[in-house]
């Protein structure tokens, strides 16, 4: 919950007071790394998200010990994370500028993460791509970037199929749906009852509630059960009015 995250950053800030850089700078970026992604998620508790600002800027930090060269697996997921603070940022705040540093974080996070390598984190880089190149507003480079998030949803299908990974199969088809759809005529012959799976039986369609970073997407009954009166049913990607979910790793 809140408190204690608000509690774990607190702490990450007394060892950097105690971890001078230049003392220990392995550790230094540790609490660094940790301390950005705490604070990142406190958002998604419902912290203002004024804390995104020192989310990020503790990333970095990290970042200037970390280097793809010595140690790709900790430079990767530092990289994920600020990308995910800056598709946090950018999406909240409609700023282009923080997209396209997400954007550019996550193109980075696949050099190391690759499909051989690393299949899951790849998917879910692919995913989270995906989702910021739908949050930009619409403007002359529109099509291409519909383009490419079309073409890393379905990458992230390609480890993301039913039966290993229902959930994220799910939210990965119907992200891939929408932006489809968006196109044109182009639904590709994607049926929506495929896009919201029933354990139940029962018919279901897609509820979308704000949860912060993580925006994860669940179902509720076509009755509207699990979605209060106060909720929305969906989110709204910046500038389009399209729901959409994320992934983290």
């Amino acid at each position: 919950n809140l408190p204690h995250l608000e509690q774990a950053a607190e702490a990450r800030r007394r060892v950097l007071a105690l971890t001078p850089r230049d003392r220990d700078p392995m550790a230094w970026a540790d609490a660094q790394n940790d301390l950005g992604i705490t604070l990142w998620a406190m958002v998604d508790r419902g912290a203002d998200t004024t804390v995104l600002a020192e989310a990020a800027e503790a990333l970095a930090a990290a970042q200037t010990v970390r280097s793809i060269a010595d140690q790709p697996a900790a430079w990767a997921a530092t990289q994920n994370a600020l990308a995910n603070v800056y598709k946090t940022q950018g999406e909240r705040d409609g700023d282009t500028a923080m997209l396209a540093k997400a954007v550019s974080a996550y193109r980075d996070v696949l050099a190391v993460h690759t499909r051989e390598a690393f299949p899951r984190e790849w998917a879910a880089v692919q995913y989270n791509l995906g989702n910021v190149l739908v949050a930009f507003p619409e403007d002359g480079a529109d099509q291409a970037r519909l383009n490419e998030a079309i073409a890393a949803y379905r990458a992230s299908l390609e480890i993301r199929t039913v039966e290993a990974e229902p959930l994220d199969w799910a939210d990965s088809q119907h992200n891939l749906a929408i932006t489809l759809r968006s196109t044109g005529p182009r639904w590709s012959g994607l049926q929506r009852s495929s896009l919201a799976p029933s354990n139940s039986g029962t018919t279901r369609r897609p509820c979308w509630v704000a949860s912060g970073p993580s925006n994860r997407w669940r179902h509720c009954s076509a009755s509207g059960a699990g979605c209060s009166a106060s909720q929305s049913c969906s989110i709204r990607a910046a500038g389009r009015g399209w729901p959409v979910a994320s992934s983290t790793f």
